[in-house]
């Protein structure tokens, strides 16, 4: 059966229906860290990654990285936050911030509206000292980069991921300066 082009309204989709396991393990309700998604897809090929099939089998049906609109995930956001404890909350995003704009726009009204510390992950490569004051400006306290190598060139020939440790280790120093 061939795919079915990509859903680009992803507002259209309904909240994650947390009950289901929350009302069968306190455990996880009584986390006060939550996690959650703003966007799917990530445009990049590295070869140690599902994303490289994945895009390539969805070729052609509609836009990969797609995203939520800040405003549908802060109403998820406090949603969840008036149902169960959260203190911290978690995107699991492939990289949150590739679209500088949504981010911007993320950035202002996540800090008016949720204000909770939250953790993100990131890519060198697109991380500039624009986006790392507007992540700290919001509250952000942990970003994750994927380096999976020490090795420039192991990351370039066998992995695919055109990060450079120069990128990396300049991004771990605005990171520090701005104590995130």
């Amino acid at each position: 059966n061939p795919v079915r082009d990509l859903n680009q309204n992803l507002d259209s989709l309904p909240f994650p229906d947390r009950e289901l396991i929350y009302k069968k393990d306190k455990f996880f309700s009584n986390l006060s860290i939550k996690r959650f998604m703003a966007s799917k897809g990530c445009p990049y090929n590295c070869s140690y990654c599902f994303n490289k099939s994945y895009n390539s089998m969805y070729a052609g049906k509609g836009k990969i990285v797609r995203y939520r609109s800040v405003d549908n995930v802060i109403a998820e956001i406090n949603d969840v936050r008036s149902k169960y404890p959260l203190r911290v909350v978690k995107f699991v995003d492939d990289t949150l911030i590739i679209d500088k704009k949504w981010l911007k726009e993320f950035c202002e009204k996540y800090k008016k509206r949720v204000g909770l510390p939250f953790v993100c992950n990131i890519r060198a490569d697109l991380t500039t000292s624009e986006t790392v004051k507007q992540l700290k400006d919001a509250n952000c306290k942990v970003v994750y980069i994927g380096i999976e190598s020490g090795s420039e060139k192991t990351r370039k020939e066998i992995l695919k991921k055109y990060i450079s440790n120069e990128q990396i280790l300049n991004v771990c120093k605005m990171l520090r300066k701005n104590k995130i």
